[in-house]
């Protein structure tokens, strides 16, 4: 679940602003809503000012629309919604259905400037409208738990159905086509910690070293790469291990060879050169292909 929690009171809002919470749906995942004809979206809300709320569903490139209006009939108590939505079959080619943005999901929070209201709710619109004027401002106030969703489930055709929890690997592989880390789950990047680290043997002596760390799941996208040393915990760093002759040193990352399946070469920008052979190079990392807000 999330809660949202308040610590400035917000009662004017200017005609371009906005505030919300939100879901990024990838294209693929998508597609199979949109064979359906209709999605149901379902979930579990309490906030501390009742009224009139509005969910919006948008295209990546916020220029296909529809807000649909819900009410939270009691203040601080646990309900239950649920929204049906046509698909916009009409217009296919303002959708994307592969692994970019499919489908924007967003809960209203505070009270969306006029740039953003729609006068037709319940309908699809060539805009990037995300609200109407009737609804709540759930910021008017200071408090925990402005608003709180949970038990969210966006599922095709226009029956909602009980949620169903999925077991912990299925939902950690689910996770890892958008991002994963070397690191155990519990561990924040950047700790000195080689538990997860990559050992992987280098065997030529130049600034790149041509390596083979794959990842757990296959991305999404070609990821981006952030390499750790377990050593010291630095960002853009890997420990060099002489297995053979010289001394041990810490290298300076200055790019990372990498594909949706793996980092495949490590480019050194700083640091002392290998002075035998066998070398052996120790890092965590972390792999983010991540759906981006600002991107479709």
């Amino acid at each position: 679940g999330l809660s949202y929690k308040n610590n400035t009171a917000a009662t004017t809002f200017a005609v371009g602003d906005y505030s919300m919470i939100g879901q990024l749906v990838e294209g693929y995942n998508y597609a199979s809503l949109w064979s359906a004809g209709y999605m149901t979206l379902s979930f579990w809300v309490r906030a501390v000012v009742p009224g009139i709320r509005n969910v919006s569903f948008r295209n990546g490139a916020w220029t296909r629309s529809y807000v649909a209006e819900y009410n939270i009939t009691t203040a601080n108590t646990w309900e239950w919604k649920t929204i049906t939505v046509p698909i916009d079959s009409n217009n296919p080619t303002m959708w994307h259905f592969k692994d970019s943005v499919g489908l924007r999901v967003e809960w209203q929070i505070g009270k969306s400037g006029t740039n953003y209201h729609t006068t037709t709710p319940n309908q699809w619109t060539s805009s990037g409208a995300v609200a109407t004027a009737s609804a709540v401002n759930s910021m008017s106030t200071v408090a925990d738990g402005i608003l709180e969703i949970t038990q969210v489930q966006l599922e095709a055709g226009r029956i909602a159905t009980p949620l169903q929890p999925r077991k912990i690997q299925d939902e950690l592989t689910k996770c890892e086509r958008y991002y994963e880390k070397s690191y155990d789950l519990s561990v924040v990047p950047g700790t000195i910690d080689a538990k997860g680290s990559i050992h992987s043997n280098d065997w030529v002596v130049s600034n790149t070293a041509h390596i083979n760390a794959s990842f757990r799941t296959r991305k999404r996208a070609v990821p981006s790469v952030a390499i750790w040393n377990p050593q010291t915990g630095s960002k853009n760093s890997v420990f060099m291990l002489h297995r053979e002759s010289g001394t041990s040193a810490n290298w300076g990352v200055g790019s990372v060879g990498r594909g949706t399946t793996n980092i495949y070469n490590i480019v050194r920008n700083s640091g002392t050169y290998a002075s035998g052979y066998k070398n052996k190079l120790n890092f965590q990392y972390t792999a983010d292909a991540e759906l981006r807000s600002a991107g479709s």
